[in-house]
């Protein structure tokens, strides 16, 4: 009895250390103002004619048409989420052929971003996995980088839209167990336990059979538990590719936001609805981290000093007035947030220095009859 116990123990240490080793394992600004006054008279919140009648979904479904018997079939499969997938890829490549490789199309997508929400429409109804999800939403970053400005309301648009439209694949999975020694231990536990309370009789007749088929036993459990920790690494792997994809999209369009100068009671409005929209992204968990949210609030706040610097001449002083205002009475929450590094400038000061400087200009420009207004 003695040596059974020690043969039991170590192939239970066995275990345990497998398991743990695995375990371890100036003239610029004026042109710059220019291309901003060109590009606000373009603006009429509507996607460039030739792409207003091709929709995202309608590309979809026309291909989905078209292949209307090879639907059918595969449906009847056993695996319909397969099935779904291979349609869209099959729809996806006639839409980036027709579609997403015309010229044009980085402007229509700066101008209006319908194609990116109804892809995550589309998404959703066909339950693609994460994987999908993340090559389109990689297209569309890398299209818009050949944007030089995104149209405020897009950014807008897109902020309070594809968050919850996302939120599916970063939901935490309270299904699976944590993977550490305390568990395994507890498995090999109640395995050995099983066994010799309901197989004492065949461990009394056949020892050396008995304990050959609960080492292969235990084995398969820590194969088994192995394996199922390695799929829920890869799904974590995916999640954590498509959050960063994520967040790299949003911070790109957010660097290239331009705000209406023929439109100036929005502007100040359109600024703080960017900044609850990036808070979004956290209310959804797409964002899980501080840092990151920090980073995109820094990105618009820079960006909209930018914006005043080049454009801050042009607008009236009511603008300035109404940000003052707001900056004074604290109403812009995420300006009152404590700064994620120790010492630095805020976005609060830095926000409040370039409305001064924009602010001097504007006054100094109009008391000079330099400029009267940029669209004249």
């Amino acid at each position: 009895m003695k040596a059974m116990r020690i043969i039991i123990l170590l192939s239970l240490l066995l275990v345990i250390k497998h398991y743990s080793l695995h375990a371890e394992n100036n003239t610029q600004q004026d042109q710059n103002l220019q291309a901003i006054v060109d590009f606000d008279k373009t603006l009429d919140h509507a996607t460039p004619s030739q792409f207003a009648a091709q929709s995202f979904k309608g590309a979809i479904a026309s291909q989905d048409a078209q292949n209307d018997a090879a639907t059918k079939e595969m449906r009847e499969r056993n695996n319909e989420n397969t099935s779904k997938t291979s349609i869209f890829q099959q729809s996806f490549v006639k839409y980036v052929r027709e579609i997403y490789n015309q010229r044009n199309y980085a402007q229509a997508l700066s101008q209006d971003g319908s194609h990116v929400v109804q892809f995550m429409q589309i998404s959703n109804e066909m339950s693609l996995g994460p994987e999908i999800v993340y090559v389109c939403i990689r297209l569309f970053y890398n299209k818009m980088k050949a944007c030089e400005l995104v149209d405020d309301i897009v950014v807008a648009q897109l902020l309070h839209t594809v968050p919850p439209l996302i939120e599916r694949h970063f939901a935490e999975d309270t299904s699976r167990h944590n993977y550490d020694l305390t568990f395994i231990k507890k498995q090999l536990e109640n395995t050995l336990l099983n066994k010799f309370t309901n197989h004492l009789t065949e461990f009394s007749q056949q020892p050396d059979v008995f304990l050959s088929q609960l080492a292969q036993e235990l084995t398969a459990l820590y194969e088994q538990e192995m394996e199922a920790a390695k799929k829920d690494a890869q799904r974590a792997d995916v999640r954590q590719r498509l959050r960063t994809m994520v967040i790299r999209f949003f911070d790109t369009i957010i660097n290239r936001a331009i705000w209406q100068i023929q439109a100036p009671e929005t502007i100040w409005r359109s600024f703080n609805d960017i900044a609850a929209g990036i808070q979004v992204l956290g209310l959804h968990n797409v964002i899980n981290h501080m840092d990151d949210l920090d980073d995109l609030l820094w990105s618009l706040t820079h960006r909209f000093c930018f914006f005043l610097d080049l454009a801050g001449s042009a607008l009236p002083s009511s603008l300035y007035d109404a940000i003052e205002k707001d900056l004074e009475s604290r109403s812009v929450f995420f300006l009152e947030f404590k700064e994620q590094d120790e010492g630095i400038t805020t976005k609060k000061e830095t926000l409040a220095e370039a409305v001064l400087k924009a602010k001097t200009k504007a006054i100094a420009y109009n008391k000079q009859g330099i400029i009267s207004t940029p669209m004249s």
